[in-house]
This record gives C-alpha cells, sequence and structure tokens, in this order.
C-alpha cells in the first residue's frame, strides 16, 4: 500500500494483531531485521508527519486562495512556503495542449511532493509541496539499522516505542483526513464565493487569449478577445492587460456591449499574476458592470450640456437684438454645449406651407440642402416632426429616428449622419406658431423626462426673444415715428400752406404764426404776434370763434369747422378750421390749421350745379327730378291725384349729328328744351337725359290733360328753327305713364314711359303713346329673351339654316345665306326678328355674330371637301360687328382655321348700318376687298342711301328687299323700285339678288329685268344643313 494515493496520505495498518509468542519468536530469531524494521517504519513514521505539515501548510495556502486570489498569487505568499522549508510547484493541465503548465514554483523543484487540488474560476489548479530537506536521511537509516543490530537488548523497548508509533500514526492519519475535508470545504467555499460575484472574472495571456473563466464558458479559453469582442472593445481589453502588464494593475477603462437586453457599460480592472521566472505573464481580469451607473452618468451628462446650452440661450437672447442673430447663436451652443449632433431652426412661409430652414449648426447641415418639409397633412412631407410640431402646435418626442413611422421620408439620411433622436419644438410670435426649433441626438431615448422639460424652456425662452424683438421693432418704430413726427410739425408748421397759429385761450391772442398765415391773411408775422383777434378784425363772424372754444372746453378738439375770415385788405375768404386744446409755456392755448377753402367753395357750388343740372341746357337732370318727383308724388297721394311721366326722344337726331356736326345738333338739343319749357306750366319739370331723350313730370295731371299737353309738345318741336345758316324741322315721339295706373314709383313710371316711346318709334314716330298692359308683356318677353340669351350658345342651343341662292342665268346654285335659328328648351323656336335686336341692345350680338360667321365657314369647307358644288357662303353682320375694330382680323383668323378661301365668304350689311357712318364704312369695306372677301348691302332700298356713297362702297352684290318683291306682280311702284335698283347695280358694276322670291310671275319678272339671283320659297326655304346638303346633290343630279 501506498502512503500517498490521490494526494491524501494513508497510513498502513495491519490487518490483525500479532500473536504475542510469535512476536517472540521474530524478536529472538530475527532480532536486527525487527529491529531494521522498526527503525525503518520510525523513519516512515517521520515521513508521515512531515506530509501532515506539508498539506495543512497547502490548506492555509489555499484558505489564503479563497480569500484574496489576487493576493495569494503573489510573490509574498509563496515566500512564505519556501521560509517554512518547503519546495513547491502550483500546475495544472492545459486544456488545448494537455500538458503540465507550471503557474507558479519555487527555485528548487520539490521531490516527492504531496499533491492538493485547488477549484479555480472554470479550472483545476494542483499545489505539489515537500521539505527542501526531503522525507528522511538515508546515511541515519543505516546507522540506526547497525545500532539495531548491535543493540537487541532494546528490541522490547523498541516495540513499544513502536506500538506508540502506531498509535500516533493513527491519530495523524485521523488529523490529515480531517485536514484534507476542511482544505475541500474551503475549495468549496471559495468557488461559492466566485460564482456570487456579480463581476465577471477571466484570466488572459499577453494577447489577450482566454486561459480561464471563472463561469461555465469552456468555449472561450483558448480564444482571443478579438474573436469573441467586437474590435473597438477588444482594443480596449488588451490595452488593459498591456498596462497591467507594464506597472502591474490596470484599472477604469471601460467598454460598452450590446447584450440581448440593451446595451451595458462595464469596467474592467487588470493585474498581473505572478509567476516562475521565464514563463508567459498571465492577468487576471475583472470586469463590473456599471451599467446603471454609467446611464446616471450620462443622463447627468446629457443635463449638464443642456443646462449649459439653456444657460448660453437666454445670455444670448439678452445680448441680441433680433431673430437673424440669435438663432445661428441658439443651434450652435445646442450642438457645442447641449450635446446635439445638429441642430436647426425652420420658419413657417404661410404663402407656400412649407418650412424654410433660417439656421443651423451640426454634423449634417447639408441635410436641410433641397429639403421639402410642409405643414400640409395631405402629403408625407408634412407628416413629420416638425411639421407636425408647427401644425398641431405641440412639442414632437421623437425617441428613435430610425425605426419611427414619422421620419421615414428622412431615414437614409438620419442613418448617414448618426442621428438617434431628435426633437422638434414649436417657437411662438404673440401666440402665434410661427416656426419650429429641431434638435438631433446621437443616442436613441436621449429625451427623457428631465431633458424635455430643459428643451421646452429653451423653446419658451426663444418665443420670448421673439416676442421682444417685435415690441422691440414697434417701440423703435413708435420712437421713430414720434421722431419723425416731432420733425414734420416743425416742418410742417413752417412749411404748410395752410394758416397754422397758436393762440390764448383766454383772449385769442396770438403767439406764433407761420408763413402760410401771412400768405393767405395778408398779415406779417410781427403785425400779428402779441395782438387778438378782436384787434385784427380777423373772424368774419365772432360767434364762430366761440363756437371753437366751447368745442375745446369740452372735447379739446374741434375738427372742419367751416367760418368766413377777414384778409388785412378786407376781403373775404372760407376756411376750413381744425384745431385743439395745448399747453404753451404752461398756458391754455389753441394750436389751428386753417385752409382756404375758398375755390372750393366755388367748385362745389359749381357740382352742385353740375350734379343737378344739364350744363348744355340747364334743365334738371334725373337726380333732380327724381327729388321733384319724390315731392309731387307725395302731394298726389294725399290729395288723390294723379300724375303723368312723358319720356321724350327726337326723331332722327343722330343724322342731324353726322351730317351737320355735334356744334349744329348740340344748338338744336338747347333750341329743343327752350320750345318745351315754353310750352309747360310753371310746376311741370322737364329734364334731359342725355343725348337726345327728355323726361316730363306733370303734376295732377289725368289722361286727357296729358294727351293735350303732348300734343303741344309736338306741335312746339315740329316748328322749324334756322341754326348757321340751316333750316331745321325736328320731330319728337313722347311715351306717357300715369300714376298710379301704369305705375307708384318713379322707377315703374320712367321705365313704362320709355317703354311707351319706344313703340311710337317703332310705328310711325312724332306721335306720343300712352302705355298699355300689351307693352309691359312685350317688356316682360324682352327681359325674358335678355336673360335666356346668355345661356343660349353654352347650351348649344343655336342652329344655322341655309336658303339656296340660284343664278337665273343657268338655274345653277351659287350659294347660301346661313340665317340664326335659336331653338330653347322651353319657349321654342324663336324668331331672329325678336331675338336679334335684343342680343344687340344687351351687348350679346357680337359673340353670336362670331358663332354662326365660324360655324358657316366650316360648314361650307366641310361640303367643298365632300366634293358639293362650289358656293358662296352669305353670313349677315349687325351694325354692331361691322364697325367692331376687331371685324378684320376676326374673319382672317376664321378663314384661316377652316382654310377657306376668302373668295367663299360673302358678308351682309344692312343699308342702314352702312350708311350710319359712310366714310366709316367705306374705310372697313376696303380692308375686307383687300383680302379677297365679298360684300353685300342686305335690304336695299328701305333706308337712306346716298348715291355719292354708294358708289365708293366696294360692294359686290345689291340685295333687293322682299318688301318690295312681295307685291311686284301687281304694284307698279315696286316694279319701278325693282327695275331702278337692277339698272343702279349694273351701272355700278354690281350684282342684284331679290330675296323673298315665292311665285314663278315672281321669277319672270326678275329675270325679264336682268336680275342675276334669286332666294326664296320658290326655290326652297330655308333647311338645315343636312336637308340643304340633299338639296344641292339632287339638283345636281
Amino acid at each position: 500500500m501506498q502512503p500517498f494515493q490521490q494526494g491524501r496520505f494513508v497510513m498502513p495498518i495491519l490487518a490483525k494483531p500479532m500473536r504475542p509468542a510469535l512476536v517472540g519468536i521474530v524478536v529472538f530469531l530475527l532480532a536486527g531485521l525487527v529491529a531494521g524494521g522498526l527503525v525503518y517504519r520510525s523513519e516512515q513514521h517521520r515521513r508521515q508527519l512531515a506530509q501532515s505539515r506539508a498539506l495543512a501548510m497547502a490548506a492555509d495556502h489555499a484558505q489564503s486562495l479563497q480569500q484574496n486570489l489576487q493576493q495569494a498569487l503573489g510573490p509574498a505568499q509563496f515566500e512564505q512556503v519556501v521560509a517554512r522549508g518547503y519546495d513547491y510547484v502550483l500546475w495544472r493541465i492545459d486544456p488545448a495542449s494537455q500538458q503540465r503548465q507550471i503557474i507558479a514554483q519555487s527555485a528548487k523543484v520539490p521531490l516527492d511532493a504531496v499533491d492538493f487540488e485547488l477549484k479555480v474560476p472554470n479550472a483545476k489548479w494542483t499545489l505539489s509541496v515537500a521539505p527542501t530537506t526531503g522525507w528522511a536521511d538515508p546515511q541515519g537509516l543505516s546507522l540506526k539499522v547497525a545500532l539495531a543490530a548491535l543493540f537487541s537488548v532494546l528490541l522490547a523497548y523498541s516495540a513499544k516505542q513502536a506500538g506508540a508509533a502506531r498509535v500516533r500514526a493513527n491519530e495523524l492519519q485521523v488529523d490529515v483526513n480531517a485536514q484534507a475535508v476542511e482544505l475541500v470545504a474551503l475549495n468549496q467555499r471559495l468557488q461559492s464565493t466566485l460564482d456570487a460575484l456579480p463581476d465577471l472574472l477571466f484570466e488572459t495571456d499577453m494577447d489577450g487569449r482566454y486561459l480561464a473563466y471563472h463561469s461555465p464558458r469552456s468555449e472561450l479559453l483558448g480564444k482571443t478577445l478579438h474573436r469573441v469582442l467586437p474590435v473597438a472593445v477588444a482594443d480596449i481589453c488588451l490595452a488593459a492587460v498591456h498596462e497591467a502588464n507594464a506597472v502591474g494593475y490596470s484599472h477604469g477603462k471601460q467598454i460598452q456591449l450590446a447584450l440581448p437586453d440593451g446595451a451595458h457599460w462595464f469596467e474592467l480592472s487588470a493585474s498581473r499574476k505572478p509567476g516562475l521566472p521565464g514563463d508567459a505573464p498571465t492577468f487576471i481580469v475583472l470586469s463590473r458592470d456599471i451599467t446603471e451607473r454609467k446611464k446616471a452618468e450620462i443622463k447627468i451628462e446629457r443635463l449638464t450640456k443642456l443646462y449649459a446650452a439653456l444657460s448660453q440661450c437666454n445670455q444670448a437672447i439678452v445680448r441680441c437684438s433680433d431673430a437673424s442673430e440669435l438663432f445661428p447663436i441658439i443651434c450652435r451652443d445646442a450642438v457645442n454645449f447641449g450635446g446635439m449632433k445638429m441642430a436647426w431652426i425652420g420658419m413657417l412661409d404661410e404663402a407656400d406651407q412649407l418650412i424654410k430652414p433660417a439656421a443651423s449648426f451640426g454634423s449634417g447641415v447639408e441635410y436641410l440642402e433641397g429639403i421639402e418639409i410642409s405643414v400640409d397633412l395631405s402629403g408625407d412631407k408634412g407628416r413629420g416632426p416638425t411639421g407636425t410640431s408647427i401644425r398641431e402646435d405641440r412639442p414632437f418626442w421623437c425617441q428613435d429616428f430610425q425605426h419611427d413611422d414619422a421620419t421615414a421620408a428622412w431615414h437614409e439620411r438620419g442613418e448617414r449622419f448618426g442621428w438617434g433622436a431628435s426633437a422638434s419644438l414649436p417657437l411662438h410670435l404673440k401666440d402665434r406658431v410661427i416656426g419650429a426649433f429641431t434638435l438631433y441626438a446621437g443616442e436613441a431615448c436621449a429625451f427623457d423626462e428631465a431633458a424635455q422639460n430643459l428643451l421646452l424652456e429653451m423653446a419658451l425662452d426663444i418665443s420670448f426673444a421673439l416676442d421682444r424683438f417685435a415690441d422691440e421693432r414697434e417701440r423703435k418704430i413708435m420712437q421713430d415715428d414720434l421722431r419723425d413726427s416731432e420733425e414734420r410739425y416743425r416742418k410742417a408748421f413752417q412749411t404748410s400752406p395752410d394758416a397754422v397759429n397758436i393762440t390764448r385761450l383766454v383772449d385769442g391772442l396770438y403767439v406764433d404764426v407761420n408763413t402760410g398765415f401771412e400768405r393767405i391773411t395778408g398779415w406779417r408775422h410781427d403785425e400779428v404776434v402779441g395782438k387778438t383777434a378782436t384787434e385784427l378784425n380777423l373772424w368774419g363772424n365772432p360767434a364762430d370763434r366761440m363756437r371753437l372754444v366751447d368745442a375745446l372746453q369740452s372735447e379739446g378738439r374741434c375738427n372742419n369747422l367751416e367760418a368766413t375770415f377777414v384778409k388785412k385788405n378786407g376781403d373775404i375768404f372760407h376756411g376750413l378750421m381744425s384745431a385743439e386744446k395745448v399747453r404753451f409755456k404752461d398756458v391754455d392755448c389753441i394750436l389751428s390749421i386753417t385752409r382756404d377753402i375758398t375755390e372750393k367753395k366755388l367748385a362745389e357750388a359749381q357740382i352742385q350745379q353740375l350734379a343737378h343740372f344739364d350744363q348744355l341746357t340747364g334743365l334738371p337732370n334725373r337726380s333732380q327730378l327724381h327729388d321733384r318727383f319724390r315731392y309731387a308724388l307725395s302731394l298726389a297721394q294725399r290729395h288723390g291725384d294723379q300724375l303723368a311721366i312723358m319720356f321724350l326722344d327726337l326723331d332722327h337726331f343722330k343724322n342731324i349729328n353726322d351730317t351737320l356736326g355735334h356744334s349744329v345738333g348740340d344748338q338744336l338739343l338747347v333750341d329743343v328744351s327752350r320750345r318745351l319749357k315754353a310750352a309747360l306750366r310753371e310746376e311741370d319739370s322737364l329734364s334731359r337725359l342725355g343725348g337726345d331723350e327728355f323726361i316730363l313730370l306733370l303734376p295732377g295731371t289725368d289722361e286727357a290733360q296729358a294727351s293735350q299737353v303732348a300734343t303741344k309738345l309736338l306741335a312746339a318741336v315740329a316748328q322749324p328753327c334756322q341754326i348757321e345758316q340751316n333750316e331745321l324741322v325736328s320731330t319728337v315721339s313722347i311715351g306717357i305713364a300715369l300714376y298710379p295706373n301704369d305705375g307708384q314709383d318713379f322707377e315703374t313710371l320712367s321705365k313704362n314711359a320709355d317703354a311707351a316711346m319706344y313703340r311710337v318709334k317703332q310705328a310711325s314716330r312724332n306721335d306720343f303713346r300712352f302705355f298699355t298692359q300689351e307693352m309691359q308683356t312685350h317688356s316682360a318677353r324682352t327681359l325674358q329673351l335678355v336673360n335666356a340669351l346668355r345661356h343660349a350658345l353654352p347650351r348649344h342651343e343655336f342652329e344655322l339654316h341655309f336658303q339656296p341662292q340660284v343664278a337665273l342665268q343657268d338655274g345653277h346654285i351659287v350659294g347660301a345665306e346661313a340665317l340664326l335659328r335659336w331653338r330653347h328648351p322651353e319657349l321654342g323656336m324663336i324668331s331672329p326678328a325678336e331675338f336679334i335686336p335684343i342680343a344687340e341692345d344687351s351687348g350679346q350680338i357680337l359673340a353670336i355674330g362670331e358663332w354662326v360667321l365660324r360655324t358657316a365657314v366650316r360648314q361650307l369647307k366641310q361640303w367643298l371637301d365632300a366634293g358639293l358644288r362650289p358656293m358662296v357662303i352669305a353670313v349677315n353682320l349687325s351694325a354692331v360687328q361691322f364697325r367692331h375694330p376687331n371685324l378684320m382680323a376676326l374673319v382672317t383668323r376664321i378663314l384661316d382655321e377652316a382654310a377657306l378661301p376668302p373668295e367663299f365668304l360673302e358678308l351682309e350689311l344692312t343699308e342702314a348700318a352702312a350708311m350710319d357712318d359712310p366714310p366709316a364704312a367705306i374705310a372697313i369695306m376696303n380692308k375686307l376687298d383687300e383680302h379677297g372677301i365679298r360684300m353685300s348691302i342686305d335690304d336695299f332700298g328701305t333706308g337712306y342711301s346716298s348715291l355719292s356713297y354708294l358708289k365708293k362702297f366696294k360692294v359686290n352684290k345689291l340685295k333687293i328687299d322682299q318688301s318690295f318683291v312681295r307685291d311686284i306682280s301687281d304694284d307698279p311702284d315696286d316694279k319701278a323700285i325693282v327695275t331702278a335698283i337692277i339698272n343702279l347695280a349694273s351701272s355700278l358694276g354690281m350684282h342684284t339678288i331679290a330675296e323673298g322670291v315665292e311665285t314663278a310671275s315672281q321669277l319672270a319678272f326678275l329675270r325679264l329685268q336682268g336680275c342675276d339671283e334669286v332666294q326664296g320659297y320658290y326655290v326652297s326655304k330655308p333647311l338645315p344643313k343636312d336637308q340643304f346638303e340633299a338639296f344641292v346633290r339632287n339638283s345636281i343630279s
């Protein structure tokens, strides 16, 4: 049996007791050998005791290891082992190479050492010790064996000693076993202590290779720090190891690791382990989790920076005078002092609802270049933090910029600039949101409650500054205005064209006057100052000054007081005075400004005359007549009387103006006014409305009396008058409306009288008519058509019909007249004779005429393109169209649009329209002729054409009115007129066309007289476009 088994000391014990007789025999027969055996056993006993002491010493050292591993591995601890007379070696089995690795050893290698197993974090170490002098002395053993043989007599004593030694050996075995158990318990307590540590403990070599780990992480052993940790973190750990190698220890280095539950901060402590000479150094590294402490430090640091930024912000607010100076400082301080990555201030543009950067600073300011941020919720650009903050007037905290949906449009930019969180705070000016202060932090969740409160305070301070800037601007403006006002007052006092003066309130003593006062009154400054108004006799009516003083005493000021004043030369002038009570050298005074309004008063009188009377005739105008009507109406209502309103219009007055000139026309109007007024009673009122229209008010007049007055007026106007060698005879058309039957107010009565006069014009002229209900119906119909015409074009209610024009020479269709038709959805087909005059009067004829011209030209072009026989399209022009300056451009544009040659278009103009202004008509016709556009005179023979003008007209054709054609077969006069027209046209080189041909006899007469063309129901009635096309094609076939 070996005395040492598996690191434990085992005492050999006999299996059973030896009998005394056998012992005696052995003693006496083998005395020397027994003695030597006893001596040997004695040496074994001594060795066992030495090994027990070694184990005890190793256990003590193990306990030291458990208490403080780093101190236990230090040189001082191992020197104590050597001092106690032992050699040692601390070793382990390398997991990688499975070779024995020396951790520490004495200078002398122990021989026949005892082993003690020691558990350390993630490893098993073995401590081997042996006495420096060895367990026994071989020479002493030989000597003792020899002596035992010589002194056998001492065997009995030796046996006794041997028995005692056996007893002591058994006791020693018990002690050793107890010491071993205690060492194991100590080792377990050390392991429990290490396991209970919240810190990480591991051992590395100089290259950062894991040698041991106190937690079960065996997969780390043999790996380097750079294989396990991020490069930056591994570099910090390795730096701690190198520092420990240089100075023995390292403390305070910090690392951050991303763990499943988030980022954690650790603080590193490293120390170099003692080792045997020549051994590679190893290091114990302690890693303590300081995440909570670090968070608190970061929070304190962040708040400290924000406090600093807030302080800088407030200092800047005190220093700066406007936003353009303040905003860049605020952004810079938020970054430099507040720890932000970037900050910017955006202002809302009310016009386009976009947020425009006003100032920015920090990493990523180029992010703002070309950026489009809106407050409009309908687009993505308006749903971000800044837009939301301004739109909803609230702070917007984005704690995770890269994952917040609100910042989706800017994730790419935010990642490039390293933004983890953002905050947008609304800025106000006078409680109105005008912009936002936006900041970006480098880490997520950067804005806790304390940070938010500081930033909100900063935003409030900025808004306060904006209010202060605005107030300061207003104050400065007010100061400037006050200074300017004072300067203006000084200049106004001296340079005002008005009379400015200061007088004492109590007695009117003049204190000061300006040059305007001198100019207007004629009094010099030295003649006035020191004297009173009474002494100077300036007030035309002294009572006016008393009114001024009373107003100043009660109100403190008086505005626009009109009064008369006396100049130095005695002339009277009208003045408009404004004054207020002031203190001047501690005396109540009057500061007054008086403007000379003499010319204005005269002008007002003239304007009053113009406002109520006609300048040409001196008759009251419509406004004055209306006032007189109200008075007459009140009398009629009080007494139950009637009154009459007459509407008068001179017949053919325009012809006089056009032929004899406006001067003659004006003299005629004055003469007519005199005659009319002479035919009236004193209580009657005659008014000129304008042009050749007059309106007459006859109080207390019934129908019979009104007839008598109208007859007298017709006779008075019809008298010849001599004006500039011209004897003129005029007639007048009169319409009459009576109160109360025809209306209860002036507007209704004058409108109805006008309607009655219009019927006279349509009938015979030089007559009068009373208003009837039929006229009212006609007026209502007219109004209805005026309103309906406004919608006819947009609703496509107009259509064109086409009436063929046939050449009498060969019977071919050579043209077509485009005739306008109006098919109203409710009123049905409306005659052009009814709606064309209404369109002309209401100003709608231009748009309608353009539609007719464009539609007719396009239709002819379509027919020509479809192979229809070439023909001319005739389109009627109204007088308004013909006189319009844009006529030429309109016609050529329409022809160009349709690509129709101008020789296919013929414009028809009535004789009356052509003779309205013959020189102008000649100029227009010449332009049309230059462009190859034909002209014809419609309704020829119904007007008053001058042959001198007719021959100058560029006209291709005369159109004989159907009123002459209708009775041509029976009426000699009509035959003569038609024959004369045909002969006239032939002599002037013009063609003729007769309209309204309905019978064969009419056709035969016209052919006989040499008429060129005819149109009428005898050939065909006006046809819609499709029927007309079919008619033309059938006539060809």
